[in-house]
């Protein structure tokens, strides 16, 4: 599988805007936060969309679920430093609801996302072609 092809789907675009607005918003963090909560949040914002490419280019899907599992936990690392900013006065509450909102939304496509590939998986468990038939490129 082509790791462009998956530029297509929609949890990744949506895990790509959250990292560039992790980007975005950390900038204005104070400098001695650098090696800190800022270098964390860009790590687990990008460490996100990273896995979700990284899985999609596997062969097997019991590698693609692992990656996406990790997708998720960055993900729930990510919700942490968010609150954790948000307590220190690091983001300005429009800001926190913006992310948030975006971060919910990656959680909800990211979880639909890896309940497919499962679906999948159980179906091939029991005997099921789906790459013969065409579907498996529709499910993911």
């Amino acid at each position: 599988m082509n790791e462009r092809s998956c530029n297509k789907l929609i949890v990744f675009q949506k895990a790509n805007s959250l990292a560039l607005m992790v980007y975005k918003i950390t900038k204005y963090f104070p400098g001695d936060e650098l090696h800190g909560i800022t270098s964390q949040m860009r790590r687990s914002s990008t460490s996100i969309a990273a896995n979700i490419v990284e899985g999609y280019s596997r062969n097997s899907i019991k590698e693609r679920l692992r990656f996406y599992g990790m997708a998720k936990g960055s993900l729930i690392e990510l919700e942490f430093f968010i609150d954790f900013s948000h307590s220190l006065g690091y983001l300005r509450r429009t800001q926190y609801e913006e992310i948030s909102i975006l971060k919910d939304d990656v959680g909800k496509l990211l979880h639909g996302f890896i309940k497919s590939v499962r679906l999948i998986q159980a179906k091939e468990s029991r005997g099921v072609d789906l790459e013969a038939r065409g579907l498996l490129q529709e499910a993911i």
